[in-house]
């Protein structure tokens, strides 16, 4: 089960954010944000008298978001939903990272039965086609952030090779 705790640490806002997306789907529960800044997230729930809330930031002193406040719900599942208003195009690109990465060619129409298998969600085809864009997008990013590496390192090696082989010499 996915649960957000009081005192939980997490890496960025990201991370928070994508922890509570997958709660309130598993909770089949909707939620709003009230506060989004770089150093603060919080959220409740959208069902008028609930008192669910998640709010999280970062402390000065630390690099990591902390959940420092978690009230539960107090509302009832009135009906299941098909769709979420939490599901991002975002969201899905995070998930179907994977699947994209695999076969760049998936059609959206196999991401859209992917999210519904996972989530009981239906999604648009729209999301889903932006959704593997952004994966693309992220794909191609991280090629090019790889061979920006890899040219480092191949200049550090013939540098290194260089002053071996005139050492040597």
């Amino acid at each position: 089960m996915i649960e957000v705790k009081q005192g939980q640490m997490f890496h960025d806002k990201v991370h928070l954010q994508h922890v509570v997306r997958r709660w309130a789907f598993f909770e089949k529960k909707q939620f709003k944000v009230v506060i989004s800044n770089p150093t603060t997230w919080d959220v409740k729930c959208v069902t008028l008298g609930c008192t669910w809330r998640v709010h999280g930031h970062m402390p000065r002193t630390e690099s990591n978001f902390i959940a420092t406040i978690v009230e539960p719900h107090t509302c009832l599942l009135q009906s299941s939903l098909n769709k979420h208003r939490n599901m991002t195009a975002t969201f899905v690109a995070n998930v179907m990272y994977g699947e994209v990465v695999e076969k760049l060619g998936i059609s959206p129409f196999r991401i859209m039965l992917a999210i519904q298998n996972r989530f009981g969600y239906e999604i648009s085809y729209d999301m889903a086609w932006r959704a593997k864009q952004l994966a693309k997008q992220l794909v191609a990013a991280l090629r090019r952030l790889g061979q920006q590496c890899l040219a480092g390192v191949r200049k550090v090696l013939c540098r290194h090779t260089t002053d071996v082989v005139g050492h040597v010499q």
